[in-house]
């Protein structure tokens, strides 16, 4: 199944995003403490809609309708859908990963406007073929030649099937993800607000 967007006039009021990882820590006997690695991080998040009209109310409830059990949906933080230097207007060009080191949880892109400027806490997302993944990254400014390396948070898989170059996409920054609670709020028949919780899937090839 296809995963859906949110509905074209969102209003959403509250987006909380979360980057979670899934670590066992362990003290030992000798002060000493173990931290293993259990999995891949992933995103979770929860949002709320303010008031709807009945047209929105509407799309809200198709996509619902449509999401299921087991649907998904690609889901961006609203907080910064774009980079924030260009918050209100402007191009940082069309950036494409070049590659990526897991070691120094970096990934290194071309395709920049010259000096565009990443601050710390903007999105990116790329697809690595079945996974659409999502970074936390910056802060950097872009060379005279449109590079850029950029500090990722979590750091990329080095083994993500992805043919380099691959595009890096800073608009509307998303993961898709599968919703694990919804509520609905109604003052009958008009749906009045919704919350979502979601976590990231990841497909496997």
């Amino acid at each position: 199944m296809t995963a859906l967007s949110l509905p074209a006039a969102p209003k959403i009021k509250a987006s909380a995003f979360k980057l979670v990882r899934r670590e066992s820590f362990n003290p030992l006997r000798n002060g000493a403490h173990q931290v293993v690695e259990l999995g891949e991080p992933f995103w979770s998040c929860e949002l709320s809609t303010t008031e709807l009209s009945r047209a929105q109310g509407g799309s809200y409830k198709l996509m619902l309708a449509r999401l299921g059990t087991f649907g998904t949906l690609y889901v961006f933080d609203q907080s910064r859908p774009r980079p924030l230097a260009y918050h209100t207007g402007g191009s940082w060009g069309s950036p494409m990963i070049e590659s990526v080191s897991r070691a120094d949880g970096t990934i290194t892109l071309s395709g920049f406007a010259a000096g565009a400027v990443i601050s710390a806490g903007d999105y990116g997302h790329w697809e690595d073929g079945p996974t659409r993944r999502l970074h936390i990254c910056g802060p950097g400014v872009a060379d005279g030649a449109g590079a850029l390396t950029l500090q990722v948070e979590p750091a990329p898989p080095q083994n993500a099937a992805a043919t380099f170059p691959v595009a890096f996409t800073m608009e509307k920054a998303s993961a898709e993800m599968v919703v694990r609670d919804r509520a609905i709020r109604f003052a009958a028949p008009v749906v009045q607000e919704l919350s979502l919780a979601a976590v990231q899937v990841f497909r496997r090839s």
